[in-house]
């Protein structure tokens, strides 16, 4: 055999080896596609907690030892597993006898919309409740929508869609004729301040550009201040409105409202390049816009700190 003959041979070969090794590793995709293993993510420890507002009606959905739903990108439909069943007994003891129960759905906005829906998140939390409908009373449960960061992993594994949170349950005063009024409802309240995983919500008034009055706000916004200027780290502030109004007056009243948060942490020391803010009107809901209550949630401006 001429060394033509052998240099050939030798080439053929590493090709052959090198189509094998690309075939196995597509392979392996392949089953870890099919397996749909869920992104690990817990959510039991907040980093977000400059505060020390901790929520311990945060629930993690690594409870109680595996994650028994799951999501795929650009699909509302939750899949169980086969411990879903013990997890909705599970939830079901979290709950007090006067308590709601608040879902909040992920969604990214690269995601599309679906039909019925401000976005997936809502879609994705109406599709938990139908599966919690028969163990909790679906007046109790209120759909909720967390925009996340988009992330690679999630447009190829299956990812956590959902976080739990419980919440006091309205009071009912009895009026003279004997009916119920229900006095949270209609008054559209909400906490002024308020802590969801990886985030912390300051929450406005109706149509107005300073936050509520109320003391936690501030000591939160001081604390913050502290930590950031100690710490380094960057924060990101995002302002949001109700849709009450067109989309350019709510666009200027949410940049109104997060250059307000913005000022107060820079008049406290907080240095200029430590503050990333951006606003986005009514665009983001995290609540229905259809109810006063759900609307007092989307006036807000999001506290996110970056590492």
């Amino acid at each position: 055999m001429s060394k033509r003959q052998i240099l050939w041979l030798v080439l053929w070969l590493l090709l052959v080896i090198f189509s094998c090794w690309l075939f196995w590793d597509s392979c392996k995709d392949c089953n870890n596609c099919q397996e749909r293993a869920v992104t690990e993510e817990s959510t039991s420890d907040a980093t977000n907690n400059a505060t020390g507002l901790a929520d311990p009606d945060v629930f993690s959905l690594n409870q109680p030892d595996k994650i028994p739903l799951y999501f795929n990108w650009e699909d509302p439909t939750a899949f169980t597993t086969d411990k879903f069943p013990e997890y909705k007994k599970w939830i079901v003891e979290q709950l007090g006898d006067k308590d709601n129960l608040e879902i909040y759905g992920f969604y990214s906005s690269d995601e599309p919309t679906p039909d019925g829906f401000d976005n997936m998140g809502f879609a994705r939390a109406a599709k938990v409740r139908d599966l919690l409908s028969d163990v909790i009373d679906p007046s109790r449960m209120t759909l909720r929508a967390k925009k996340v960061d988009d992330d690679a992993e999630m447009r190829k594994n299956a990812f956590r869609g959902v976080i739990f949170r419980k919440a006091a349950a309205a009071v009912a005063d009895n009026n003279a004729d004997g009916s119920d009024t229900n006095t949270t409802e209609n008054t559209g309240s909400t906490a002024s301040v308020e802590q969801l995983d990886d985030r912390e919500i300051v929450y406005f008034p109706f149509n107005d550009t300073k936050k509520e009055v109320d003391p936690r706000i501030d000591e939160y916004l001081d604390n913050l201040a502290k930590r950031i200027i100690a710490s380094g780290e960057k924060v990101r502030l995002t302002g949001h409105t109700d849709n009450v109004g067109s989309a350019a007056y709510n666009m200027s009243l949410s940049d109104k409202r997060v250059r307000y948060v913005r000022r107060i942490l820079r008049t406290k020391g907080v240095p200029r390049e430590q503050i990333i803010f951006e606003a986005k009107g009514m665009t983001e809901p995290t609540a229905t816009n259809s109810t006063d209550e759900g609307r007092a949630k989307n006036r807000r401006v999001e506290v996110q700190l970056l590492k």
